[in-house]
């Protein structure tokens, strides 16, 4: 689980899904916006319940794209505010695959080099 300090506020959240620039992968699309260059970045993970009836599997992917996020931290520019999320038939996506995804669009986006 993130720290709070590096989880996106409700207020910013819905500004990043308005305003924020958008990077897709097959399954996995990343929504961002800059801040500032002081601030540590922050992350969120969104799974709908049209990618996963049961609140087990959506848990499941939520859990794993964290995982993969947080590997990144130190590498990730300051003052970005981020968030993850699933697209439909992303459920039987393995730990490896989403990693292989959120690597993607992190180098795609320009938040790790």
């Amino acid at each position: 689980m993130l720290p709070r300090k590096l989880r996106v506020h409700k207020a910013v959240f819905a500004e990043v899904l308005k305003k924020g620039l958008s990077f897709h992968s097959p399954h996995i699309v990343l929504r961002g916006i800059k801040k500032d260059d002081i601030t540590p970045s922050t992350f969120s993970v969104t799974v709908p319940k049209k990618v996963a009836i049961l609140s087990v599997d959506r848990n499941l992917l939520r859990r794993r794209a964290i995982s993969s996020v947080e590997g990144f931290i130190p590498e990730i520019k300051k003052g970005v505010s981020a968030v993850f999320l699933f697209k439909t038939g992303s459920l039987g996506l393995s730990f490896d695959q989403i990693k292989k995804e959120i690597t993607a669009l992190l180098k795609q986006s320009g938040l790790i080099l």
